[in-house]
């Protein structure tokens, strides 16, 4: 392939999605339609472009009740009707990297931390869609909570990242046990 070729091919690539599960050893990358290895890496950096609203019941970490749009559940259930008192809300979160997009899910403490660096942009009257992002994790043992940090343009490359081993699976992790990864929204 030429380099005129490269060039053209480049500029019309999708970028890659990658479904992220939050482990207390940082984040768990899975590629989603491409036949690459999972990585997890100590921190994200990017912009996020989509939040979402999701609902999760689970039985011994196990998820018995979603609803993908925070309204309905997949089995027909109105939210608002049924309002089981161990469902709990979610937040569905895009993280644009410049050749990736990262969709994971965040608890209500982790939610939190975003609502909070959302606040400091608004007081400051920006977007928090056009502030660059550093997400890390804090282990608490049995879950993780993601932490969020403004990048600015002299701290740090939007694609550096740590890379960690690879952690086992097992136990309670941010998007929960032995749970499907996020659809696409």
């Amino acid at each position: 392939m030429t380099a005129v070729n490269y060039s053209l091919r480049k500029a019309f690539a999708k970028p890659l999605t990658c479904f992220v599960r939050v482990t207390p050893q940082g984040f768990l990358l899975v590629p989603h339609g491409v036949p690459l290895p999972q990585e997890t890496v100590g921190h994200l950096v990017g912009r996020i472009t989509k939040v979402q609203l999701t609902r999760k019941r689970f039985d011994e970490n196990i998820p018995v009740c979603q609803s993908k749009d925070g309204q309905t559940a997949e089995n027909g259930t109105s939210c608002a009707a049924c309002q089981h008192p161990a469902c709990r809300p979610w937040l569905r979160v895009r993280l644009a990297q410049s050749r990736r997009n990262c969709i994971f899910e965040l608890n209500i403490t982790s939610a939190n931390n975003l609502f909070v660096i959302e606040d400091q942009a608004e007081a400051q009257g920006q977007r928090l869609k056009d502030w660059t992002l550093r997400l890390t994790v804090e282990n608490h043992e049995h879950w993780a909570e993601v932490r969020f940090a403004r990048v600015t343009s002299h701290q740090a490359r939007p694609e550096t990242q740590l890379a960690l081993p690879a952690p086992a699976l097992s136990g309670k992790t941010e998007a929960g046990p032995a749970e499907e990864q996020p659809a696409e929204g």
